[in-house]
């Protein structure tokens, strides 16, 4: 119960009061996204002109947990799933400026942060990350007491 509630305010602390990412070059336009299980979701990142042919990575974190790398691509190669994300679920999808991550048959354990990030040289540049919430989850249930969330993502 208490990791429940620990999660739970930590996503409120970070949907409310985002810290300051070093974002030039990239940009995550969702800060948070509802799915159902069983469908499909599409994560949009997009890049800059300067920063397009540059590396770019998907990290998964899950509240309380370290980041887990998800994926690679970068233009004119192919794109790299790792560990646990190498299957039919996952895709990385790479075109010009937009770096999309398309989550299948979506489960209970892919809600969590998603941030889409371009390396330049020993450097990574994160977004502010996209928040995935899965319907039916306790962390659904309690941020939807806040009407502005219900409202917005229902």
């Amino acid at each position: 119960k208490e990791i429940e509630q620990f999660k739970i305010l930590t996503i409120f602390n970070v949907l409310l009061f985002p810290a300051p990412v070093n974002t030039e070059g990239i940009s995550q336009p969702t800060p948070v996204m509802m799915a159902n299980t069983g469908t499909t979701v599409t994560l949009k990142c997009f890049l800059s002109e300067k920063t397009q042919n540059e590396p770019v990575v998907w990290y998964k974190q899950s509240v309380g947990q370290m980041p887990l790398l998800v994926g690679s691509a970068q233009r004119f190669w192919s794109s790299v799933l790792y560990n646990e994300f190498n299957n039919s679920r996952f895709i990385v999808h790479n075109v010009s400026v937009t770096f999309l991550l398309f989550i299948s048959n979506i489960q209970s354990s892919d809600e969590a942060f998603y941030f889409c990030g371009v390396r330049i040289v020993y450097e990574i540049r994160f977004g502010n990350g996209t928040y995935l919430l899965v319907k039916g989850t306790l962390s659904t249930r309690i941020t939807c007491i806040s009407i502005y969330f219900c409202d917005l993502y229902h």
